[in-house]
């Protein structure tokens, strides 16, 4: 049976929760025999993006919606231009 995310106490502890839901949907997708192609990221802050990299090393196609053009250059090179979106594009924030 898979675990629910632990509470860590730490200031990024969402950071971490998301990271630990990407290990376990990975995990899961392999327990199934399945895989987990696909992957979309509501978010632009950079600290996720190790765990982008994991997905997208592992085969994951992902595609990131961030907050503004702002969100810095690395996290869009690890995903790529095309698969990145920026709300203020879409909302006009």
């Amino acid at each position: 049976q898979l675990k629910e995310p632990e509470y860590t106490g730490k200031k990024n502890e969402a950071d971490f929760k998301m990271a630990d839901e990407a290990r376990r949907a990975r995990e899961r997708a392999v327990k199934e025999n399945s895989t987990l192609s696909r992957a979309i990221v509501v978010t632009g802050d950079s600290d996720l993006s190790q765990v982008v990299r994991g997905l997208k090393n592992d085969g994951v196609s992902v595609q990131v919606i961030g907050g503004s053009r702002n969100t810095g250059d690395k996290y869009v090179l690890v995903v790529g231009l095309d698969n990145f979106i920026a709300l203020q594009d879409v909302c006009g924030l």
